[in-house]
C-alpha cells in the first residue's frame, strides 16, 4: 500500500513538473519572439540593430540550453545521482550541434591572433580571390573583381593555402572586371586604364595599376587606392574612361 502510494506521488509530482515546464516553454518562446519583434521595430541606429540581429541566434541558442538544463534539475530532483547524467546528455548533444560553429569560431581565433590576414588584404583562397571587406565571427567576407562578396568560414582558412597580398603604406589593392567592346587594341585599352587609374584623385601612385587580358574583350584590373574607402572611386574613373 505505501508503495501504491509512493508512485502515485512520483506520478503525481511528474505530471506537475512536466505541466510547470510546458507553461515555461510557451513563455521562453514568446518572450523570444517578443525580442526578434523589438530589434526590428525599436529606433536604433543600422549598425546596432545588425549587431543585435547577428547576436540574437546565439542568444536564443543559450536561451533553449539554460532552459534545458533548468527543465532537468526539476526532473531529477528526487534523483540527484541521475542529474549529472542528464547535463551531460544535453550539453553533448548540444555541441554536437553546434560543432560546425564553434570549430569556425575556434578557429578564427587562432587565425586572427596569428594575423593570417588583415581587412584591406587581397586573398587567394582555392578558386576565391578579391579583397578582404570584413572579418566576422566564424568567417571572412571577400569582395571578388566581380562585386560578388564570398563567405569563407574560419575552418575552410585553416585547411587551404591562403595567398596574401598585405596592405601596405603604398596603397590599398582593389581589383575589378572590365567587359568592353572589341572596337579598340588591346595596347590602347591599357594604355587608357592606365591613365584613368593614375590621374585619379584618390589612386596611389607609387603603385601602377595591374592589368591581364582575360579573353579578347574582358580585363581584369588591380588598382592602389591611397585610402581603402576610396577604392570605389579609383574604379569609377577607369569605368567612365573606358566605358
Amino acid at each position: 500500500m505505501n508503495g501504491d502510494r509512493s508512485l502515485m506521488g512520483d506520478i503525481t509530482s511528474s505530471g506537475w513538473v512536466l505541466g510547470w515546464v510546458l507553461v515555461l516553454g510557451v513563455v521562453l518562446y514568446g518572450a523570444l519572439r517578443a525580442a526578434r519583434f523589438a530589434v526590428d521595430v525599436i529606433p536604433l541606429s543600422a549598425e546596432r540593430r545588425e549587431a543585435l540581429r547577428r547576436a540574437f541566434p546565439v542568444f536564443s541558442a543559450l536561451s533553449v540550453l539554460f532552459y534545458l538544463l533548468f527543465s532537468a534539475g526539476l526532473f531529477f530532483e528526487r534523483y540527484p545521482a541521475h542529474f549529472p547524467i542528464a547535463v551531460a546528455v544535453i550539453l553533448g548533444v548540444a555541441l554536437a550541434a553546434s560543432w560546425f560553429g564553434v570549430r569556425d569560431v575556434i578557429s578564427g581565433v587562432f587565425l586572427k591572433a596569428g594575423r593570417v590576414c588583415r581587412v584591406g588584404d587581397y586573398v587567394r583562397v582555392g578558386d576565391i580571390q578579391g579583397r578582404v571587406e570584413r572579418m566576422g565571427l566564424r568567417a571572412v567576407v571577400v569582395e571578388t573583381a566581380r562585386g560578388e562578396e564570398a563567405i569563407l568560414p574560419y575552418s575552410r582558412l585553416t585547411r587551404d593555402a591562403v595567398l596574401r597580398t598585405p596592405v601596405s603604406e603604398r596603397g590599398t589593392l582593389h581589383v575589378f572586371e572590365l567587359d568592353l567592346e572589341p572596337s579598340t587594341s588591346v595596347a590602347d585599352t591599357k594604355r587608357r586604364i592606365r591613365e584613368a587609374a593614375l590621374t585619379c584623385h584618390w589612386s596611389a601612385i607609387a603603385r601602377e595599376p595591374e592589368i591581364a587580358v582575360l579573353d579578347g574583350h574582358r580585363y581584369e584590373v588591380t588598382v592602389f587606392a591611397l585610402d581603402p574607402d576610396r577604392v570605389r572611386e579609383v574604379e569609377a574613373a577607369v569605368r567612365a574612361a573606358v566605358g
